[in-house]
């Protein structure tokens, strides 16, 4: 199929999400479900399932979720509020150590594995042949890695994402502690590549709209699926056409090349929707947390029950 430059806008352009006021939870809504039908495109279009089927040409999928809406959720928030581990720092749960533990379970680490069995069936005997023998300095040069294990890297990640296992020196005063965690922190960031300083919010959401986040990524998306060619001079004129209009020059085709193609890329990337997925999972359940804490302030004292519901004391 031959592509065609700047084919005709697309029937179903401009979507009316573009302009309505979007709550956090349905912005998340409108970046994840095309967020994962990128990625299942894309999929499709090399031959790779990966889970993710088409079973639908994308365009049709794609009216479906933003046109007519017909596979939308018709209530509740994509990022539901959590029932239990839902805070971002907590101890972790007896499987979570058993699979941390299974993880390193490589022959480099075979008398690790012997003291740390030692340790916990004998108890305080082991712990003084474990001290006076030096073993406890040869444990603590023993590094955890995944090196060279990609299998076990990938089943990390789906199993604990990106929930790394830290060691806290309760020993040490909160200043130093949180010292060190912002320390240790920003060495984490670095080596993920990636920068999350503040939360998600409504500065972010104001520059999605004013540079065209939606109304890009759709046309930039159709004009892959469809074959055609939209310029960036043509996708600029589509998402600002009153800017003829405005007194003040404004050059929408640099703005969209240096500043919304970037911006597309960066927010419709697996682990930004990620990250934007989990932060409103927190919202969402603090929410039902305090929801309930408020609830059960105003309800009436025990025994003051009968009271209430007869209008006055029982004779």
């Amino acid at each position: 199929m031959a592509r065609k430059k700047n084919a005709q806008l697309p029937d179903w352009f401009p979507l009316p999400t573009y302009s309505e006021p979007l709550t956090r939870n349905q912005w998340l809504e409108e970046v994840a479900l095309r967020a994962g039908l990128q990625t299942a495109e894309k999929n499709w279009r090399g031959g790779k399932t990966d889970g993710l089927h088409m079973d639908k040409k994308p365009e049709k999928v794609f009216r479906n979720l933003f046109v007519t809406k017909r596979s939308r959720r018709t209530k509740g928030n994509l990022a539901e509020a959590q029932k239990q581990h839902w805070w971002p720092v907590r101890d972790p749960t007896p499987f979570e150590v058993y699979f941390l533990a299974e993880s390193q379970r490589i022959p480099e680490h075979k008398a690790a594995e012997a003291w740390a069995t030692r340790l916990n069936q004998e108890g305080r005997p082991a712990v003084a042949e474990f001290t006076i023998s030096g073993g406890h300095e040869k444990m603590a040069r023993i590094g955890r890695s995944l090196a060279g294990r990609e299998v076990r890297r990938s089943t990390y990640a789906d199993i604990m994402g990106k929930q790394i296992p830290l060691l806290v020196d309760l020993d040490h005063d909160d200043k130093t502690l949180k010292f060190a965690f912002d320390i240790w922190l920003a060495a984490a960031r670095d080596e993920l590549k990636e920068k999350a300083h503040q939360p998600i919010g409504d500065k972010d959401f104001e520059k999605w709209k004013r540079f065209g986040l939606l109304p890009a990524f759709d046309l930039m998306f159709w004009s892959r699926i469809t074959q055609s060619i939209y310029t960036e001079a043509f996708m600029a004129t589509a998402i600002w056409p009153d800017n003829a209009d405005s007194s003040e020059f404004v050059d929408t085709t640099e703005r969209f090349r240096k500043v919304t193609r970037p911006m597309v890329e960066q927010v419709f990337e697996w682990n930004f929707v990620q990250r934007f997925w989990s932060q409103m999972e927190l919202e969402n359940t603090l929410d039902v947390v305090v929801a309930r804490d408020k609830a059960k302030k105003r309800a009436p004292p025990k025994g003051k029950a009968d009271i209430a519901d007869h209008g006055g004391p029982i004779a």
